[in-house]
Parts: structure tokens; sequence; C-alpha cells
């Protein structure tokens, strides 16, 4: 019996088993990235009101200064002005990919942001489009800007 088409065989097996993405690698099952999205702004949520600047700035890509600025900037006069309530919670997907490519992004959400103070009937509400990246199980801020519209 010949050797040949033996070896041949468990190469050509070899060569397509190496060449298969890790279970790691493969795309998260649908609705992954909401679920991951919802978590952070849960935890998000939780490091503004307990006043955690840090915990704010967790989520927010370290790959892109500008944002992190932006978000400690926000989290601080956000901060000062004593809300009484604060939330934020995902208002949908954005579908233009221009900025989230500008951002390095692989998608755009639109994060809702209630705030309210002490003696105040009424409450602020506030869009932004948030890009967000995925990597490690993980949902990063990449850039943030506020919502002026549809097509701004």
């Amino acid at each position: 019996m010949s050797r040949g088409p033996l070896v041949g065989t468990m190469l050509v097996i070899a060569l397509t088993v190496a060449g298969t993405p890790p279970a790691a690698t493969a795309p998260a099952p649908p609705g992954h990235h909401a679920e991951l999205v919802v978590e952070m702004l849960r935890r998000r949520t939780v490091a503004f009101t307990s006043g955690d600047e840090a915990g704010w700035l967790t989520d927010v890509d370290p790959r892109h200064p500008e944002t992190i600025s932006y978000e400690r900037s926000r989290f601080r006069q956000l901060r000062q002005t004593g809300p009484s309530f604060f939330r934020l919670f995902p208002a949908g997907e954005h579908t233009d990919r221009a900025h989230a490519d500008r951002a390095h992004a692989d998608r755009e959400v639109y994060v809702r942001q209630v705030v309210g103070w002490p003696g105040r009937a009424k409450t602020a509400l506030n869009t932004h489009t948030w890009c967000l990246t995925f990597r490690d199980g993980r949902v990063m801020i990449t850039a943030v800007r506020a919502y002026l519209g549809p097509g701004v």
C-alpha cells in the first residue's frame, strides 16, 4: 500500500484545520452586540450617578484620546450641575456609515440621555450618536457626538 495518497490526504486535512478560524473569532450571535451596548449603558449610568469618572471612561477606546477628553469634559460638566437623576438608554441604530468609518467603528447607535435636577419638574432629554467597536467580547466607544438630526 502506497503512503502517498494517505500523506496527501492528511496534509489537506491539516491545512484545512489550520486555516479555520478559532471559535472565539466567530461572529457574535444576533442580539449579542445589543446586549453588550445595554450593559455598557447601565455601567456608565452607575458610574455617573456615583461620581466615578474612571468608571465613566472605562468603555472609551484608549486609542481615541479626543473621545476620552470629550467624555471627561462631559462627565465633569454634567456632574457640576448637580443632577438628581441620570440615565442612558439605547434609541436605535444609525444607518449612515460615514461617521462610523471616520471613527474606525463597527456601528453607530443613538443613545438617549435623561437628566433631572432637584426641585425641577422637567427633565432634559438629549440624544447622542455613539460610534462603537466590538472586540474581545467588549464594546468600546470610539466617538461621541450630539445628535443634530437625520443626515447631519
